[in-house]
């Protein structure tokens, strides 16, 4: 296990859903109606973002028992007490974290929509399906579970 990719994958991972978040809490200010997919999605990435937020605080606290006052060096990120699957959870968690920013953020609305007024309307609108929202809902329990497990095998 590289402890280097770790605290990158948690940094990386905790970006991408703070910007899913963003994106979706925006778009839920500006709708009247807002679909069930979309409040299912915003649940699922705020789960998955404090679970992620818990491997940082592991890493964190590790760092404070170890009686260190200066910043942490890749040296001590060897001794972190992190399972050897955290980081390919990680990774996968961040995959499907980016697919689904992918899949909410509008990307060159404007390039594909002839008028400003309908680049607007769509780019503040809901783009995913219900049958898609759903399988992004299992991968993310999936990254979650998958989470949970690894803080637990840390923890004992």
């Amino acid at each position: 296990m590289d402890p280097l990719s770790v605290s990158l994958g948690v940094m990386a991972s905790l970006q991408v859903a703070c910007s899913v978040l963003t994106f979706c809490y925006d778009l839920r200010a500006t709708m009247r109606r807002i679909p069930w997919s979309l409040i299912q999605v915003i649940e699922e990435v705020r789960d998955l973002r404090n679970l992620i937020e818990a491997i940082s605080t592991v890493l964190d606290k590790k760092h404070r028992c170890s009686g260190k006052t200066e910043w942490i060096g890749v040296e001590d990120l060897d001794e972190l007490p992190m399972s050897d699957n955290i980081t390919s959870v990680l990774a996968t968690c961040l995959e499907e974290l980016r697919f689904l920013e992918s899949r909410v953020r509008p990307e060159h609305v404007q390039d594909a929509l002839e008028s400003r007024h309908k680049a607007f309307v769509q780019s503040l609108s809901w783009r995913m399906k219900d049958n898609e929202t759903k399988e992004s809902i299992v991968r993310l329990q999936r990254c979650k579970t998958a989470l949970s497990l690894a803080i637990s095998a840390s923890n004992s």
